[in-house]
């Protein structure tokens, strides 16, 4: 899964399929890096290089909002 979760955080991080929103690609990065993907770890270093804090506060949000949905199922 968390393999998956870095690939759609690279898609929406470059626009590759999807429209380009660099929120979401924080938001799927977060994810991963939480089951220890490495190589989200490496392609969040770069996207914070562009976020602003506001930015990534919001990524932050929908990583939670994610999160509880899951827990609620």
């Amino acid at each position: 899964m968390a393999a998956g979760q870095n690939a759609l955080g690279y898609c929406y991080d470059k626009g590759t399929g999807v429209p380009q929103d660099a929120v979401e690609a924080y938001k799927w990065y977060v994810l991963a890096i939480a089951q220890k993907e490495p190589r989200a770890a490496v392609n969040m270093k770069a996207l914070l290089l562009r976020l602003t804090p506001e930015q990534i506060a919001e990524g932050k949000r929908r990583a939670d909002a994610f999160l509880a949905a899951r827990l609620e199922q």
